[in-house]
């Protein structure tokens, strides 16, 4: 597959899941579906939204909590949750988790519209 049109600067580790993740809600529906693209060496990327569901706050590999769960991706802001809001992304997949995720705005800019 051809390499994407700009280089995705955030990367960061797939992780499993976290302690405390059933206290979740689980009421509403994922968000959209998790988004994947392939590397020039054909590795399965997961690629995760840069931006907080709320708009507000950049998300980054080195703070932004990312849980794998159930069929589910939950990407979590840790500005909004000192703030005292459970907002996170939510994203569906049925794949097993890659080796690797981006952080990228190109990937979920029709998203990001919709909940802005």
């Amino acid at each position: 597959m051809d390499a994407p049109s700009r280089l995705l600067e955030h990367t960061c580790d797939f992780g499993g899941s976290l302690p405390g993740m059933s206290s979740l809600s689980h009421s509403a529906g994922p968000d959209a579906p998790l988004r994947y693209r392939i590397d020039r060496t054909g590795t399965t990327v997961a690629i995760l939204p840069a931006t907080c569901r709320s708009g507000l706050h950049a998300l980054t590999s080195h703070q932004t909590r990312v849980v794998m769960q159930e069929g589910e991706v939950r990407i979590s802001c840790p500005a909004c949750a000192a703030n005292g809001s459970e907002s996170c992304w939510r994203l569906s997949t049925s794949k097993p988790a890659p080796e690797r995720a981006e952080m990228s705005e190109e990937f979920y800019l029709d998203l990001m519209l919709h909940h802005l």
